[in-house]
């Protein structure tokens, strides 16, 4: 297979995977080894994981493996862009799945007038399997007007094209596929949105290493990153605090709302973080078109409605379990 023979690229970062979720992974997209190339680039694995990974790889020729120092998944990535050769570019977790059929079909259909494609998506949690998308259809400029949808990067097809000069914020461990999405948005490429579904999300445990994650400090990278002017794509403030406010909500439910934290450890921490500079500026910038829920958030959390503020997130948790 040549490079212009490649009509897609599956960038897969990996670090300590089993070989089995790898395989399952892999798998995925042996039916089309002629047309796409899977470019995995593992970030630091140590043993029995490495070797482990290079076995299974050795047995499938339309998989690459580039090996670097453990540096985190946006360096990942950002290294799988270069060594991309397809047309089409996808990113993969490596314990999710893709459904082949239907994301070659999606790409080969889609329009020469689009260079980024919004797809719907399966998440699966505790074995419950739910589809997530659009209401309706969005235009790009709808897309660019709402901080709810921009959390991942994988379940989209990208052109290669436009991702020439772009890439992941290696400093963030937390809202990077955000930026990295609006970044991208705010050049003015050309979107489109397909409520087809061919990637698979499975929700995992929590894990140690986020824990150990600083969640002020990526914040406030997050909102550096967001309303940084030197790469000449500009991100109102406005909306970089409507972002900011999206994923601070997250990283609440992430970080805090976690089992053995009491109450009174859950408010001190809410009061840390709304005493935050960069959380306070975005609480004062939201738009006037925030939905209400957040905005029920934001108000909650600048007024130092903290007891309240623990009710909603509990609330909120028990109806998506």
């Amino acid at each position: 297979m040549t490079e212009k023979n490649i009509l897609c690229s599956v960038i897969i970062p990996e670090y300590n995977c089993p070989v089995e979720v790898a395989e399952r992974c892999f798998l995925c997209f042996e039916r089309y080894r002629d047309s796409l190339e899977l470019i995995v680039v593992d970030d630091g694995s140590k043993e029995p994981y490495r070797s482990d990974i290079a076995k299974l790889v050795g047995g499938m020729p339309f998989i690459h493996i580039f090996y670097q120092e453990h540096k985190g998944v946006s360096a990942a990535r950002n290294r799988g862009m270069k060594k991309a050769n397809g047309r089409y570019v996808v990113f993969c977790d490596i314990d999710d799945t893709v459904d082949a059929d239907a994301m070659m079909s999606a790409i080969c259909h889609i329009s020469e007038e689009t260079d980024l494609l919004y797809c719907d998506y399966d998440k699966v949690r505790s074995g419950k399997k739910k589809r997530v998308g659009f209401a309706s259809v969005p235009t790009g400029a709808m897309l660019m007007k709402n901080p709810t949808i921009h959390g991942t990067v994988w379940g989209k097809i990208y052109r290669r094209e436009i991702l020439k000069d772009v890439s992941f914020n290696e400093t963030l461990t937390f809202g990077e596929d955000t930026v990295f999405l609006l970044k991208l948005l705010s050049g003015g490429i050309r979107v489109g949105v397909s409520r087809d579904a061919f990637y698979t999300h499975y929700i995992q445990k929590r894990s140690a290493s986020k824990k150990e994650a600083d969640p002020i400090r990526d914040l406030e990278l997050f909102y550096q990153s967001l309303t940084d002017r030197s790469d000449g794509k500009e991100i109102s403030e406005e909306y970089a605090a409507d972002c900011l406010i999206v994923n601070l909500i997250v990283l609440i439910n992430y970080f805090i709302f976690v089992p053995g934290t009491g109450f009174k450890t859950r408010r001190t921490m809410l009061a840390e973080i709304a005493e935050n500079p960069t959380v306070k500026t975005a609480l004062e910038k939201y738009s006037k078109d925030f939905p209400a829920r957040y905005k029920l958030i934001a108000f909650l959390l600048k007024n130092g409605r903290y007891d309240i503020l623990q009710l909603v997130f509990l609330a909120y948790q028990t109806i998506n379990k």
